[in-house]
Formats: C-alpha cells, sequence, structure tokens
C-alpha cells in the first residue's frame, strides 16, 4: 500500500466512510493493468486508456465544454483529470461524483494526488440503484460520462454501461433536433397541424376517461415474433371482457389483416427522413382501422396528411423531447414518454389504463431469424444495421440495432418507474426486457 494510497484513502475515510471501505475492499491485483507513457502518464486496464496519454487537460476541457451551468454530476473519476479542473473552477457549486469502477478508484488512487478530494464542492457518492433517477441525473446539463468508465463498467453492469450509452445516444439525437434545419422542418410542421389538431382532443381526454379503467392493458409493437401471436391474440379479441389493447402504428396493417382490431394505435414519427418528401411514412399507416372504431393518438409533430386522412377518433399529444417545447406552447398536452421510441410513449399510455398488468407483444428490440418487423418484407427497411446483440428469454445471443437496445433500455426505464403494475411479456424470442416476467403457458387475463 503505497502512502499516496494512505492519504486519499484516508481523505475518503474522513468525509464519506462507506465509499472509502467499498474502495479499500476491492482486489487491484486481478487488474490488467499498465502505465502508458505519451506527453503524459496515464493507466490503461484490459487495453483501455483511463484519459489521453498526449494532452489530457485538453481532454477535460472539451467534456467539460459540452455541458452547461453550476453542478456538475461526473459518472465516473478516472485519471482525476475533470474533478481536478473543475477545482479551478469559481462558477462550480457542486460537483457530485458517482463511484462506478471502485477497483478502478482504488488503483488510481494508489498513483495520483486527488486534492478535490478536500474541497468542499465535491461530494463521492455511489452509483443510483434506481435506473429511473440514473435516467434523470444522465439528462442533466452538467452531466459528464467518462468513456473510460462507462467501458470497463460493463464487466459487472452490462445494464449500466447500456444506459450510459443510451444517454450518449439521446444526447446527440435532441441536440440534432435543436440544429437549424430540423428546428425549420418542426415549425413548418407544427403550423401546417395547428388549425388541424385544435379541432381534435389532447390525449389528457384520452387517459382521463379510460384512467385505471382496465385490470390488464396489451402493448403491442411491429417485432417479428408477433406473427407468433396472432392466434392468441384472436383469442382474446373473441372474449366479452379483456385487456384494453394498444399498438404501434407499424404494427397495425399486420393486425387487421388477420381481423384483429386494437382499441388504440399510436404514431410519435414526424416523418422526417423517410421518402423523398417525407411522405414515406403514411404507407405503414393502417387507416381502415378508423372504420373498426379503433383511436388514433398521435404527436403533435405528426405529418399533416396522416391527421387529415384519419378518419376516426384522434389524440394528440406533445413528447418530453426539448423540440416539443415550442408545440407544448401552442397545443398544451400530457407530455409523454419517448427514449427514441413509440413503443415508449404506448407503454406510458398503458400504464395510466392498467390497474394490476401490461403485457408485451411483438416487442422484441432485436431482429430473430435476422427478421426486422412482422407482417413486412426486410427491404422495406433498407436502411436498417444490425451491429449489436442482446440476450433473449433463452439467455441466448439475438442480433439487433445500437438504435434497438437504446430503445429497449428505454422502455425498462418505464417498467421501474411503473414498479406498481406486473409487465409479462408473451415471447421469450426477442430481447429480455429488465423487471418483466414471461406468460410462457400462462394465460392473458
Amino acid at each position: 500500500m503505497s502512502e499516496l494510497y494512505q492519504k486519499n484513502i484516508q481523505l475518503i475515510q474522513k468525509r464519506w466512510p462507506e465509499i472509502a471501505q467499498e474502495i479499500d475492499s476491492q482486489n487491484i491485483e486481478q487488474l490488467d493493468a499498465k502505465l502508458v507513457e505519451g506527453n503524459s502518464q496515464t493507466i490503461s486496464i484490459d487495453d483501455i486508456q483511463l484519459s489521453s496519454r498526449h494532452d489530457p487537460l485538453e481532454e477535460a476541457l472539451f467534456y467539460r465544454s459540452q455541458t452547461q451551468g453550476e453542478k456538475y454530476y461526473l459518472f465516473g473519476c478516472a485519471m482525476g483529470d475533470i474533478p481536478k479542473l473543475l477545482m479551478h473552477d469559481k462558477q462550480a457549486k457542486s460537483i457530485i461524483i458517482y463511484l462506478i469502477n471502485p477497483d478502478v478508484m482504488k488503483l488510481v488512487l494508489h498513483f495520483t494526488e486527488q486534492p478535490w478530494l478536500e474541497d468542499e464542492r465535491f461530494c463521492l457518492r455511489f452509483m443510483e440503484e434506481n435506473p429511473v433517477v440514473r435516467d434523470a441525473l444522465l439528462a442533466e446539463d452538467g452531466a459528464i460520462i467518462l468513456p473510460s468508465e462507462k467501458v470497463l463498467c460493463k464487466r459487472h453492469s452490462p445494464y449500466l454501461f447500456y444506459q450510459f450509452e443510451s444517454a450518449n445516444f439521446f444526447f446527440h439525437i435532441n441536440k440534432k433536433m435543436m440544429d437549424e434545419e430540423d428546428a425549420a422542418f418542426d415549425a413548418q410542421r407544427l403550423k401546417e397541424n395547428v388549425r388541424i389538431l385544435k379541432k381534435r382532443k389532447p390525449v389528457d381526454k384520452f387517459t382521463k376517461n379510460n384512467y385505471k379503467k382496465y385490470p390488464s392493458a396489451i402493448v403491442i409493437g411491429a417485432g417479428p415474433t408477433l406473427e407468433e401471436q396472432i392466434d392468441h391474440l384472436k383469442e382474446v379479441m373473441s372474449r366479452k371482457h379483456r385487456p384494453y389493447i394498444i399498438a404501434a402504428s407499424m404494427a397495425g396493417n399486420t393486425l387487421y389483416q388477420h381481423g384483429i382490431y386494437p382499441d388504440a394505435i399510436i404514431n410519435i414519427d414526424r416523418g422526417k427522413g423517410v421518402g423523398e418528401n417525407n411522405d414515406g411514412l403514411t404507407k405503414f399507416i393502417p387507416f381502415q382501422l378508423a372504420e373498426k372504431g379503433t383511436k388514433f393518438i398521435v404527436s403533435t409533430l405528426t405529418p399533416t396528411d396522416i391527421i387529415q386522412k384519419w378518419a376516426g377518433e384522434l389524440y394528440y399529444a406533445n413528447l418530453v423531447t426539448p423540440n416539443y417545447d415550442e408545440c407544448q406552447k401552442r397545443l398544451p398536452t400530457e407530455r409523454l414518454f419517448i427514449y427514441g421510441s413509440v413503443i415508449a410513449s404506448a407503454v406510458h399510455i398503458a400504464a395510466s389504463i392498467a390497474t394490476q398488468r401490461v403485457y408485451f407483444m411483438g416487442m422484441d428490440f432485436s431482429f430473430p431469424d435476422k427478421k426486422f418487423h412482422a407482417g413486412m418484407d426486410n427491404n422495406t427497411h433498407g436502411n436498417m444495421t444490425i451491429n449489436e446483440v442482446v440476450l433473449n428469454g433463452y439467455g441466448e445471443e439475438v442480433e439487433t440495432s445500437t438504435s434497438y437496445r437504446t430503445f429497449l433500455t428505454g422502455v425498462e426505464c418505464l417498467t421501474h418507474e411503473f414498479s406498481a403494475l406486473q409487465f409479462i411479456n408473451c415471447s421469450r424470442r426477442g430481447a429480455k426486457i429488465n423487471n418483466t416476467t414471461y406468460l410462457d403457458e400462462g394465460v392473458i387475463v
């Protein structure tokens, strides 16, 4: 045990005794660590450099430049370069550092001074276990996810790694949505939709009319395993008393073709980039369901022609993303969760309807048998990329994409948010969804 480590751990012991105990209990002999030298020095663990070996200060300045405000939330400490930088920021009022990899922290404490440990503005904490709380923290303007710590946490917590990845994904998506081109697109769409939607009802009316009205709800996605559930759904539809059924609009045509008419479908897609004139989304909307009494829930930025063509009951909603802030001023509604996927919004609504349980069908977040969507040829989605794997309900690897894995993380946040409900997945062939059970041979009630 080095003198430097003793000094550092004593400082932590004085302020955060439980964290000191956790760090001190780590076995760092098993780490595949080595010193890496360049213009500066850093440590590499499992071939992952904790910081730049060329200019760690420049690297720290870059990550700080991605933040705003006076409060900082650091996920990991790495070599301590960012905390050292923030020490000299007189505008920084609060810096919370979350312990991601205690073994990495212990190793670093042997080799580097950490003067921030004595700065009263700093607070060292265990990582939040509740994914909903974590999600809120990761969305803070002052959040910084240290890349090396993110990758290394996958050793012991793949789910935390995926949540970090999702946060980075949404950071860039939200930034893109607020750029000049997208802002102009949304402003024009809102201008076109305001007059039409004012003749319709906000989603608040829908949720109020159905609030906790049904013991169960079924959320249907357009994943390939939906095809395996058709007969099951037909049996459910034949009952006098059955769960409320809400489906992603992309699943609507498949359901209609099999004589299954959901109570509601939902679309949140703006249609931007779909088709040469942003009008390619229309062909995926099952307009014929309006004649069967299906209600349609749309985002306020849904393509205008889709709203106009729907002949049945329609409700509009804003989403929680920043690009809907202006929509909220013009057309105020309850704001739905999104996490990049219509499924999250559907789960949000289902959670307001059901009192006991929510069933998932066709919610695969992956490509079983290399198929993208139920009832569609893969050529329909030529831009789909398979570049990741997740585990399915059998513990087997199944192919997916980065975006789908991100959508999965978002829905998992919702299953924790609405933990009073039981969430039941009807198929094991798609991605495993945390905080759910499986129907297997059970019966939908």
